[in-house]
């Protein structure tokens, strides 16, 4: 058995379970605003949009489409205990497959497919074939939404090298490289940025409110000399430096 399989074998109960603990409608809920903000403005407008999220995990994303009214939301995952727990709280349209070996038999199925903390489990001379499969899957328009661990942060190595399984991180420049080497056009990348609470005068009072605010003026105050080191290295200072970054890009017409 290669080391892969064998940890993929224990994936839930050896990575999964330790960091995060078992699911819950309560943790279901707690990220419906996360995914409102990331990727709530690139969704289709067609509620009846076909939709996956390929290597959905637990499905915590396809119950937030679901959740919005895309009555056709799915997703598909090789790890049979996340997809069971899943459903085991009512997410619906949940499959255990190779994501693969599914998307490559569904000629211009979907209207998008999302790819979220998958590209940095493949070997590189396997990343392009992914996404002209993903490319094959789309209907004419469709758009491919990825994210994946930031090699332009400068805290990478907590994302890459938390899971053994990864094998690289990406930039906004490589992965642009890649999608116009797939074929994709429109091309555009963007921070995966802390989802911080909002803060009320109410809020100045409470322990909650004060970590907040610091969380606030501390992401602001490093991302802003991060972006000064930048600058004076090279110049420009627009590179996202999050832990993870968002990639989007369309099928041409």
């Amino acid at each position: 058995m290669h080391f892969k399989e064998e940890l993929y074998e224990h994936y839930y109960k050896s990575h999964i379970l330790p960091r995060t603990g078992p699911l819950s409608i309560r943790k279901l809920n707690k990220k419906l605003k996360v995914f409102d903000l990331h990727f709530g403005e690139l969704l289709p407008k067609d509620f009846n949009a076909h939709i996956i999220d390929a290597g959905c995990g637990n499905g915590s994303l396809v119950y937030w489409l679901q959740k919005k009214g895309y009555i056709n939301a799915c997703g598909v995952d090789g790890g049979v205990d996340q997809i069971a727990e899943g459903k085991s709280l009512g997410i619906n349209n949940l499959e255990t497959a190779d994501l693969v070996s599914h998307l490559r038999v569904r000629s211009e199925a979907y209207d998008c497919i999302f790819l979220r903390d998958v590209l940095e489990h493949f070997h590189k001379e396997d990343v392009l074939s992914l996404l002209k499969t993903c490319g094959s899957a789309l209907r004419t328009g469709g758009r491919l939404v990825i994210q994946v661990p930031n090699g332009a942060s400068p805290f990478v190595g907590r994302v890459l090298f938390g899971d053994f399984t990864h094998e690289t991180a990406y930039t906004e420049s490589s992965l642009s490289q890649l999608f116009h080497v797939s074929g994709y056009q429109d091309f555009s990348a963007k921070p995966f940025s802390p989802v911080i609470r909002k803060i009320t005068w109410r809020s100045l009072f409470s322990q909650s409110g004060r970590r907040a605010i610091g969380r606030r003026l501390a992401w602001v105050v490093v991302s802003r000399m991060y972006a000064c080191m930048l600058f004076a290295e090279i110049g420009r200072h627009t590179t996202v430096i999050t832990f993870n970054l968002i990639a989007t890009a369309i099928r041409p017409k």
